[in-house]
């Protein structure tokens, strides 16, 4: 009994397991039959697989069936539950399809560069996946929109952040065609355009183009995977949100004012700025005058940048070295200087550029004076910056040699 009992028990499984499957009688055009279970269909549609009742598996093909006996197979395909735990390899690479540039002055350009995502699927599953769909979404945030005007110039808008809207290209591609074992297939997104406004070889504004979400389902619709590019913002995105999908615009950083680049068609500008405050590059200075004044509270401080306006190719700046007070103009790193003596306490110190002098004023009084080097020919890609100067320095002094005294009102004027 020792011997036997396990054999019983193994034709017992298999009884119970072959009982689990519908069997059916299948009947040839030649009339032949067999009764067998259904296991499976070959993804062409051309075979299927078929147990017979004494567990022998084969494949025969449906061609060779009744009529009754296809339309069995194509309702069991219709009804059998699906598999949706494909094991792929899918691989999102950005790629760069299309670039095109437009002048807008001497020193800018304006780019309309088009990209798209290779999506590469690789079936790692011993089971064939049956003509997938691949969805996707690209997402990007508007920085700027570059345009060609009614004249023909191109010319272009920057948004500030509270303006900036999020674009979501979305798209479903049919595969039509079974992905084997090992098999592959490679998408490409439609194009993206990603628009950049550069100066002297930097980016000025420019579109951000966030990345991609990718969705595979079968046949059936059922969803098989998803998929995105890297990106933290991407990471924190849900498919069905991507369409009010705001990125987060907090920074750790200091807070900047980064007005339009100022170029050849615009007009005067002025800027009321506090201690510690600055505003990016380029400034456009061409035969533009400059007036300089601030409110000043040494207290122990003995040097420092009030404040500077340009770089050292192209600027002007006021700071306090050696207990005297200055006004700087420099051309290409060469210095026209002025100098008084460092008043007592607090007091107002002013700087005006003209075409013929450099004049630094002490409460609204010209105390010192001298020919300038003329006004400025073209754009400084360095910005203004209140209590220092830590991009390449005006004066007589090294990078960012800040200011530890109190700086207040202070206004910023070219071309007035």
């Amino acid at each position: 009994m020792g011997k036997i009992l396990p054999v019983l028990l193994v034709v017992f499984w298999c009884q119970f397991s072959l009982a689990q499957v519908e069997v059916r009688q299948f009947t040839n055009k030649n009339g032949q039959q067999i009764k067998a279970s259904l296991l499976d269909v070959t993804s062409d549609m051309k075979n299927m697989k078929i147990r017979r009742e004494d567990g022998v598996e084969f494949e025969t093909e449906i061609v060779a069936l009744s009529l009754d006996d296809q339309q069995y197979i194509k309702d069991w395909l219709k009804n059998r539950p699906s598999k949706t735990d494909f094991r792929l390899d899918v691989s999102l690479s950005k790629k760069l399809i299309k670039s095109n540039s437009h002048p807008y002055s001497s020193s800018y350009t304006l780019h309309q560069d088009e990209y798209g995502y290779e999506i590469k699927i690789t079936n790692l599953s011993r089971e064939t996946l049956g003509n997938p769909t691949v969805s996707y979404q690209v997402i990007r945030q508007e920085g700027v929109r570059v345009m060609q005007a009614d004249d023909g110039d191109w010319t272009y808008t920057d948004y500030s952040d509270d303006d900036k809207d999020e674009f979501v290209l979305a798209e479903t591609v049919d595969v039509n065609e079974s992905l084997a074992f090992n098999r592959e297939v490679t998408i490409i997104t439609k194009p993206m355009t990603i628009e950049r406004v550069v100066y002297d070889s930097s980016a000025m504004y420019q579109d951000e183009l966030f990345g991609v979400i990718v969705k595979v389902a079968n046949e059936k619709g059922d969803p098989v995977g998803e998929y995105r590019s890297t990106g933290k913002d991407l990471e924190s995105i849900k498919w069905e949100d991507a369409f009010d999908f705001k990125p987060d615009k907090s920074s750790d950083g200091p807070s900047r004012v980064r007005p339009r680049p100022r170029d050849m068609d615009d007009g005067p500008a002025s800027y009321s700025m506090q201690k510690g405050d600055s505003i990016d590059g380029p400034l456009y200075l061409e035969d533009m005058p400059i007036s300089l004044t601030a409110k000043v509270d040494p207290g122990s401080a003995s040097e420092g940048v009030i404040v500077s306006v340009g770089g050292g190719a192209k600027g002007v700046a006021i700071y306090l070295k050696d207990k005297n007070i200055y006004a700087v103009q420099s051309i290409e790193g060469n210095h026209r200087i002025v100098e008084v003596r460092q008043p007592l306490g607090s007091f107002k110190v002013g700087l005006n550029l003209t075409d013929r002098e450099l004049q630094l004023l002490i409460d609204d009084k010209i105390e010192a004076r001298r020919d300038s080097g003329g006004l400025f020919k073209g754009s400084s890609k360095n910005g203004i910056e209140v209590g220092q100067d830590s991009d390449s320095p005006v004066g007589d002094y090294k990078a960012p040699f800040p200011f530890a005294g109190g700086i207040g009102d202070v206004t910023v004027l070219i071309g007035i």
